[in-house]
């Protein structure tokens, strides 16, 4: 069976950070748990690649393997600073154009063979704190976790 083991996270990173211009680094978990207690880092834009949650469906093999058809949601997390929007409303609409143009560079994007085609799940307001905006963006892509059994006499 040729299946894979789990979302690359580094790929998805990767491919957000080609997105758009104004994105000069791509942050992960660790990163976005101390911006979230912290602040996020310094400059305008800070976006942030991490894996929100998998789920997937039942086993669909008789006997001998293992094969489930799993979604791998990941959220895409933009913290806009703009120190002139006591708002938010500047902030909300200068991240527009950078959610669309990474959107664009998502929307089926097959991030390796195995998987399906990236699909957009929507967007929702995070959080606007101290002339930051925090914006989440979700993508599902699937795939096939799957796995050779031993048999009981092997």
């Amino acid at each position: 069976m040729d299946g894979v083991t789990g979302i690359d996270l580094e790929q998805w990173q990767a491919r957000v950070q080609n997105g758009h211009a104004s994105i000069a680094r791509v942050y992960g978990a660790a990163e976005l748990q101390t911006a979230l207690a912290d602040g996020p880092p310094k400059g305008k834009l800070s976006v942030f690649v991490v894996l929100l949650g998998e789920s997937a469906e039942a086993n669909r093999l008789a006997t001998g393997s293992h094969a489930q058809q799993t979604a791998a949601q990941v959220g895409v997390l933009y913290a806009l600073r703009n120190s002139r929007d006591n708002r938010g409303d500047a902030a909300s609409d200068e991240l527009q154009p950078i959610r669309n143009a990474v959107r664009q560079h998502l929307m089926g994007w097959v991030p390796a063979d195995c998987y399906e085609a990236t699909e957009f799940d929507g967007g929702q307001l995070f959080a606007y704190d101290n002339n930051v905006l925090w914006w989440a963006d979700t993508y599902t892509s699937e795939f096939t976790l799957d796995k050779e059994v031993p048999h009981a006499d092997a």
